[in-house]
């Protein structure tokens, strides 16, 4: 007992030399290497679905973890991870089903020991979901702000008569609640003062870490059920990588 007692003692010591207080190696592979395998790591992008598939090369060492993790490309969203644990020499899978946020997915290894940690990238990928299509009919109260709430797509735009344009709020996009700034968007054809009863089809997708906004705007409902052509812009925001 004494003698494993002890055994256990310099490994944590040898452990704590080794890995140095509050030092990070970020995008390295120091220790992961030499305790993990990667056998394969598929990614379904349709189902957001991805499965790693792995071998422990030797047992991880005491007060040790190494984690398999996504994250998101947007800040304000949180990840998860999965503890990498097995019977080293036999292969082994782990699992993740990816909430849609239409942003990027980042995969990778987290090695830890104490207050030391390394991280190890494998893969990435972008989301998108079905384009999101909202219809709106301007009311006297937003006509008289010169704003308009398209609040379906979950943005806003904003018409500015001054300066003969129109320009969507930078706050336009919500991840789980969290607001980012995306910029403004391009101008309007020609002037444009809202009115009451124009009517309006705002059309989002996403594609390759942008969001794009195509905008369509009737005099009224009437138009756009006879098939008038509408006045049209269409923008484009960069999403964090």
């Amino acid at each position: 007992m004494k003698k494993r007692l002890l055994s256990l003692v310099l490994m944590v010591s040898l452990l704590t030399i080794l890995l140095a207080p509050s030092s990070t190696a970020s995008a390295s592979s120091v220790y992961i290497d030499q305790y993990v395998k990667v056998n394969w790591l598929s990614i379904n992008q349709t189902q957001n679905t991805a499965t790693l598939n792995y071998t422990l090369l030797q047992s991880v060492p005491y007060l040790s973890h190494i984690m398999f993790y996504y994250s998101y490309s947007v800040p304000q969203l949180s990840g998860s991870s999965v503890e990498l644990t097995g019977t080293v020499g036999q292969s082994k899978s782990v699992s993740f089903t990816i909430p849609v946020y239409n942003c990027g997915v980042n995969f990778g290894l987290r090695f830890t020991a104490y207050t030391y940690s390394e991280e190890k990238f494998l893969s990435s990928y972008f989301q998108s979901s079905t384009p999101t299509v909202t219809y709106h009919t301007v009311t006297e109260g937003e006509a008289i702000g010169n704003y308009i709430i398209v609040s379906g797509a979950g943005l806003v735009i904003n018409y500015v008569p001054q300066t003969k344009g129109i320009k969507v709020l930078a706050q336009v996009l919500i991840w789980g609640g969290a607001f980012l700034d995306l910029g403004t968007a391009a101008n309007f054809l020609d002037v444009y003062i809202p009115t009451a009863g124009n009517y309006i089809k705002t059309t989002v997708y996403y594609s390759n870490y942008q969001m794009h906004i195509d905008t369509l705007l009737w005099n009224n409902y009437e138009s756009y059920s006879k098939g008038v052509t509408p006045k049209s812009f269409s923008s484009t925001y960069n999403i964090p990588q």
